[in-house]
């Protein structure tokens, strides 16, 4: 629980962790997919960033058959456009200056060499990328 904050983490990937909740601190949330057994959660930094509400904003699937799953989500910032309030819980407003707006993140449990398989994950990134305007 400590070194999200510790580490004034923005976005992390949680490979392999069922449930959350009982890890992540106050300020931070998970968005999960699952295939089969396997379980990944993309971790954010509410206070930083909220999930885009634009319609193809979030998609999720399995890189194989009910196996390596991903998320990929458009990401805005929670700060107004120029403002150097601090919203991270870190004290710091610094880093918030340079904060872009927006932002595509992927969560993903990659499958292993040599099965390596990105173009579901590449493809609906461009679709993402296009439908967003990120």
């Amino acid at each position: 629980k400590q070194w999200l904050p510790a580490l004034d983490i923005d976005f992390a990937n949680l490979i392999e962790f069922p449930d959350t909740s009982s890890i992540l601190p106050a300020g931070w949330t998970a968005l999960t997919a699952k295939c089969g057994l396997d379980t990944v959660s993309l971790v954010y930094n509410n206070r930083r960033w909220k999930p885009a509400s634009l319609t193809g904003s979030r998609v999720d699937g399995c890189m194989e058959a009910s196996d390596r799953p991903f998320v990929i989500q458009n990401f805005e910032s929670t700060s107004s456009s120029g403002s150097t309030d601090d919203q991270s819980g870190t004290g710091d407003a610094s880093s918030v200056a340079s904060m872009p707006s927006s932002i595509i993140v992927i969560g993903a449990h990659f499958p292993h060499p040599p099965a390596i398989q990105f173009a579901t994950p590449r493809a609906l990134l461009q679709e993402m990328v296009f439908a967003t305007g990120t």
